[in-house]
């Protein structure tokens, strides 16, 4: 399992992983762990925050077309629908941001 996921990485993290023990054994976890220990919390931040998703509907934006809707809906999507799961925003909230970011 840890010997293959070089082939997905990019070359300064694949030379890294070929040369730690732990990507050649069959630990994922212990592979992991190691890992942390070299890009620390990095990957630990929040993704996305209410403030983030109020910010991005706050921001004018241009809908002009209904491509220009699509790309606003994915990206509000993608950001509401992760603070949705984590319990971080509600229902009717998620709704009031979304109009307020069309014109």
């Amino acid at each position: 399992k840890c010997k293959h996921l070089v082939q997905y990485c990019g070359r300064k993290v694949a030379e890294l992983l070929k040369n730690l023990p732990e990507a050649k054994g069959n630990s994922f976890k212990e592979l992991v762990d190691r890992l942390r220990d070299f890009y620390g919390q990095t990957d630990n931040k929040k993704r996305y925050t209410r403030e983030c998703l109020a910010c991005y509907c706050f921001k004018p934006h241009s809908i002009k077309s209904e491509a220009d809707l699509d790309t606003y809906y994915r990206k509000f999507v993608t950001q509401a629908h992760h603070l949705q799961a984590k319990g971080m925003i509600a229902e009717r909230d998620e709704n009031d941001l979304f109009w307020q970011g069309i014109p």
